[in-house]
């Protein structure tokens, strides 16, 4: 009779076990609502905490409170659908559990009282009944638990579905049958070279790009924000590959050669330059911890850095603060030049800062910046158009083409784009 009542509990339960898991994995759209939503509620809350100062001059208070109301309602909204179906669906099924718990224990606890026979087995007793109650419960507590562990997986793919969308901007390949650079001058070519984001494979950022620049030679890319300097740079540095096109060092494709290999003989500056919570030289050296002293102590020397170090009262051995805060920007450009040429690759791309800095350090920079440039290779994204007076070719680019090329001289006898820039910029503001 135990099974009898056994096969009648483990019918009911998982039917509405089966029904619940349907309704749960149906949050899954909500759950990954609720990410898209984080992502850009924490996106509009740092850009309006880095511009606050602009936001108090001009009295903006009460339009960012409201967009961040707007925000904060679109990050609840698919949360409170996810949490009220859950929290219907789980009372529901703890109640449906107990009341088909409560007619199986009556039915029992009737066949003892009764002793009512079991199949010519002898009638059950009160210890069989008790004992089987309480299987029944651990039972229905596992499946109860299980159920709240598959609502959790489904909250934790949404975060993972998250995370795959952004990793598919980055293609991924197979890179066992690709070959190592093998590298001889550093002469890089981009060969009509357009591209296109996996997120909007229609919608092209750059256009039949070609240029070349030959060993120790540089070359600049002028233009607004979003004109594409910054993926062409990405591209260079392989974290993508053309839609279409190639891109060339020394003749060796970068759709042949193996990513670590390729980006052995590539230094990458960025705007902002990280400082790690640590000694300066230690700073300093990260990247090429096996620099002889005689070459280090060559290096910052050269690029002003052992001058403004040699007044902190530990010199190099002074701790930093975490991202550079007891540092000045100017201080943390030269540091940044500083460590690319200890890395000592090849060929650099230099993202160019935007901070202001005073002029005395803006001309220790523009130094460092002409040490770094002899006998490298170069890409540089340029944001102020002092930097690239004395570079050998400029690239203006404007929505993902090139529309003007040349050096400085050349361009400004062009009186085109490049020298409407140049004129407003008067000769040293930032042009992004």
């Amino acid at each position: 009779m135990c099974s009898t009542f056994s096969s009648y509990y483990l019918a009911i339960v998982p039917i509405n076990a089966s029904v619940i898991f349907l309704i749960i994995r149906s949050n899954q759209k909500f759950y990954i609502q609720q990410q898209e939503r984080l992502g850009e509620f924490n996106g509009y809350l740092e850009e309006i905490m880095d511009a606050f100062p602009l936001v108090n001059l001009h009295q903006q208070k009460e339009n960012v409170a409201k967009e961040f109301d707007k925000y904060s309602r679109a990050l609840i909204k698919p949360d409170a659908s996810a949490t009220t179906r859950m929290n219907i669906v789980f009372p529901w099924f703890h109640f449906s559990k107990t009341i088909n718990l409560i007619i199986v224990i009556a039915a029992s606890a009737a066949f003892v009282y009764y002793k009512v026979p079991t199949g010519g087995i002898k009638p059950l007793s009160a210890g069989v009944v008790m004992s089987f109650t309480l299987y029944l419960f651990r039972i229905s507590d596992n499946i109860s638990l299980l159920l709240e562990v598959i609502n959790g997986i489904q909250h934790g793919l949404g975060s993972i579905v998250r995370i795959n969308k952004i990793l598919a901007l980055v293609p991924q390949f197979d890179e066992v049958k690709l070959n190592e650079l093998d590298y001889k001058t550093g002469k890089i070519e981009f060969k009509n070279v357009s591209f296109a984001y996996a997120s909007k494979p229609d919608k092209l950022v750059l256009k039949n790009i070609s240029f070349t620049i030959e060993k120790g030679k540089s070359l600049a890319l002028v233009g607004h924000t979003g004109c594409g300097k910054t993926t062409i740079a990405k591209l260079l540095s392989k974290f993508y590959v053309p839609t279409s096109g190639d891109i060339l060092i020394d003749g060796q494709s970068i759709l042949k050669t193996k990513s670590k290999s390729w980006r052995n003989y590539i230094d990458t500056i960025l705007q902002e330059t990280y400082i790690f919570n640590d000694t300066v030289k230690n700073n300093l050296t990260v990247v090429n911890p096996n620099i002889s002293d005689k070459d280090f102590n060559d290096i910052v020397e050269k690029t002003s850095v052992a001058e403004f170090i040699n007044l902190m009262p530990e010199k190099f051995d002074t701790v930093l603060k975490s991202n550079g805060a007891n540092l000045s920007e100017g201080q943390k450009q030269l540091i940044a030049i500083s460590r690319s040429l200890i890395a000592s690759k090849p060929i650099s791309i230099l993202d160019e800062a935007t901070s202001n800095i005073d002029t005395i350090t803006e001309l220790k920079v523009q130094h460092a910046m002409k040490y770094l440039m002899k006998d490298r290779s170069m890409l540089i994204i340029a944001h102020r158009l002092s930097t690239i007076k004395n570079v050998d070719e400029i690239l203006v680019i404007n929505e993902g083409e090139i529309i003007e090329r040349g050096n400085h001289d050349q361009l400004m006898k062009q009186n085109g784009h490049y020298k409407k820039i140049y004129s407003l910029g008067l000769n040293d503001t930032k042009i992004d």
